[in-house]
């Protein structure tokens, strides 16, 4: 406990030393100007909106939640992206707590580095999950976005935070969330190629939503 005290205070101490930026909105373009499509993937449908209760546990300044379709025959990919200005004040909601007090529960977690599967150099770790709700199962991938790291660990998250703001005064961030069902049999492979084909097409376009300076 008393561990626990010090650290605290001086994790409140460096908090004061955080540069008076903190807390300024970013300059980014708002999600409501996301692109319909990404690659063959299309936005079905108008934008899904929260209930009023929803959104206000959520916090987040700005979100987006979309399906996306590639055709009649693959099951479709759901998005969604949330967006703080400052956490400090609060922050995101890890999906380990928010998906099981929806119903879900949560069968398999693994963090993982996907940049070998997307071609890249770069390191790529996020948060792989399957779900299950009575017969229905989906596949989930999620992470973290601090300034210009993807974290899967939300602890580690808010370590960057706190770094972040006390070195530039960053504190903004977000999370970014896939979901897609998996028919009767599918392989996890099958599934994890349809979250794989949307995130390199995604996330060219995130920076302009997420900034990362």
């Amino acid at each position: 406990m008393i561990t626990a005290a010090v650290l605290g205070l001086a994790a409140l101490g460096a908090w004061q030393m955080v540069p008076d930026t903190r807390g300024m909105a970013p300059e980014r373009t708002p999600f409501a100007l996301f692109p319909r499509e990404l690659g063959q993937w299309h936005q079905r449908a108008p934008e899904e909106r929260l209930t009023a209760d929803i959104a206000k546990s959520l916090g987040a300044d700005d979100y987006r939640q979309v399906t996306l379709t590639l055709d009649r025959a693959t099951p479709p990919v759901g998005l969604f992206m949330a967006f703080y200005n400052d956490q400090s004040q609060g922050g995101v909601h890890s999906p380990e707590i928010c998906l099981p007090s929806s119903g879900w529960e949560i069968a398999k977690l693994e963090r993982v580095d996907i940049s070998s599967k997307l071609g890249q150099d770069r390191a790529f770790p996020l948060n792989r999950a399957i779900i299950q709700r009575g017969e229905q199962r989906m596949m989930v991938y999620y992470w973290f976005q601090q300034g210009n790291r993807r974290v899967a660990w939300d602890f580690a998250a808010k370590f960057y935070l706190l770094a972040d703001g006390i070195r530039t005064g960053q504190t903004d961030g977000g999370l970014i969330r896939l979901t897609t069902s998996m028919h009767e049999g599918e392989s996890e492979e099958a599934a994890e190629a349809r979250l794989l084909d949307v995130v390199k097409n995604l996330t060219p376009e995130l920076p302009r939503f997420m900034p990362e300076d």
